[in-house]
């Protein structure tokens, strides 16, 4: 299950170590403690290194099972915060469960 895939990757970092880290830990637990909330729309605001990206799939793994939703689209706004984002995905996840699209994707450059 990619919850159970998640949730390993994020206990190698173990007990939070500084203030940035504990940060980071709350973020995370107000992300899951949300998934349990209605359908709609959500928002994370957080600032750069905060951990968003952990946090945020999280919530929507989370989320997801409560609600016996199937799938989870993620969109970022910046080319290079995708590409950033999908590898992270995949190297937690596997090749299989992340569909990368955007301009850039090599699919598309094909020349034909």
């Amino acid at each position: 299950m990619l919850a159970e895939r998640l949730n390993t990757y994020y206990s190698r970092f173990g007990q939070p170590n500084s203030i940035l880290n504990q940060l980071r830990s709350d973020i995370h637990d107000h992300c899951v403690r949300a998934a349990a909330g209605p359908i709609g729309l959500y928002r994370l605001a957080v600032p750069t290194g905060g951990g968003k990206t952990l946090s945020g799939m999280a919530f929507a793994l989370q989320h997801a099972l409560a609600h016996g939703l199937e799938r989870i689209i993620v969109a970022v706004p910046y080319l290079s915060i995708t590409e950033q984002t999908a590898d992270i995905y995949r190297s937690i996840f596997g090749e299989r469960a992340v569909l990368e699209h955007h301009s850039a994707s090599e699919d598309l450059l094909t020349d034909e």
